[in-house]
């Protein structure tokens, strides 16, 4: 039958549906594909690549200048392709087609398949360079001032972290105890890690671990350097509650034996409260305990125990 002819029981022409995948511009593809983005991201401020090949892009509400976001799609076949974000692991496919046949389906997997191979390769190259300048940065650093004025609104001790200029540095380890990035804190607060570089399942290590080791682990590093000082116990920082659960299972997976407790925040003044829940839920996964913050009076604006012991230095002023 031709693509378009008369119809045997007289109902008019018979033809391709509209928008059917073979029909489809690369136009079709960029409007339809980025309307599917932007349910995701809101407004983007940029045209799509369609090329088969992954691309970046700056996700809305992330830094200023950071590029996050990537994606990829592609015009042969039944157009599809896919995209997402690497601070926050989304990953979301897209198909011009709901129903393929076996060789269509075949197709779009080894196109799945590929960009899966790119979308890896892309990331492992931005940690391996993140981890390079994380390296030199902490290279040419010097040990931290007590006199800094974050370390000296948060009443701890520099420890091993390193400073250049008003700059702190703070070293980021994976569980093999390799250094793959930092977080810098400036002395208004303000705190970025080193773009593509690795955070999930990454930490910052005060004390030693070991098989049958205590380890409490916590959000930030003022927090972990307040409980390493009050407790001498080992204490990782594993920089927000997102990475409390990764933290906690590369240490469970490596030191089985070890006991595992999670120094949640308590944020009672966000909604849902994710310190305390990413807390609980981690040490549930561990098999470990929790612990979270008593504070000085209902209504201080405490989160973590670093506020606390800061709030009850300064007579419960905070």
């Amino acid at each position: 039958m031709s693509q378009t002819q008369k119809s045997p029981v007289g109902t008019g022409p018979i033809c391709k549906p509209e928008n059917s995948p073979a029909d489809y511009t690369i136009f079709d593809i960029e409007r339809e594909a980025k309307a599917v983005m932007e349910a995701e991201y809101g407004p983007l401020d940029f045209m799509l690549i369609v090329d088969g090949k992954i691309h970046r892009f700056h996700v809305p509400g992330d830094r200023k200048g950071s590029d996050n976001g990537w994606y990829i799609f592609y015009h042969d076949g039944v157009p599809s392709g896919g995209f997402g974000d690497w601070k926050t692991g989304v990953h979301i496919n897209w198909c011009a087609k709901q129903k393929l046949s076996y060789y269509e389906a075949e197709a779009q997997r080894l196109k799945v398949a590929e960009a899966k191979r790119q979308r890896e390769q892309e990331q492992a190259e931005r940690q391996s360079k993140a981890a390079l300048n994380a390296r030199d940065m902490w290279g040419r650093a010097h040990p931290a001032k007590s006199d800094h004025d974050y370390l000296k609104r948060k009443a701890i001790k520099p420890y091993f972290i390193r400073q250049q200029q008003d700059i702190l540095i703070i070293p980021l380890i994976d569980i093999e105890r390799k250094l793959v990035n930092v977080q810098r804190i400036w002395s208004d607060g303000t705190k970025r890690f080193l773009a593509g570089g690795r955070i999930t399942g990454c930490f910052c290590q005060f004390g030693n671990i070991g098989p049958e080791v205590k380890i409490i682990i916590c959000e930030g590093f003022a927090t972990a350097a307040t409980i390493r000082e009050a407790t001498g116990d080992t204490v990782l920082a594993a920089m927000n509650a997102g990475n409390l659960l990764p933290v906690a299972r590369a240490i469970r997976k490596k030191y089985p034996a070890a006991e595992i407790i999670v120094a949640g925040d308590d944020d009672r003044r966000t909604e849902g409260n994710p310190g305390r829940t990413k807390a609980n839920e981690s040490a549930l996964a561990v098999n470990g305990l929790v612990t979270f913050p008593e504070f000085c009076r209902p209504d201080c604006g405490c989160s973590d125990f670093n506020d606390v012991r800061c709030c009850r230095n300064s007579g419960g002023s905070r």
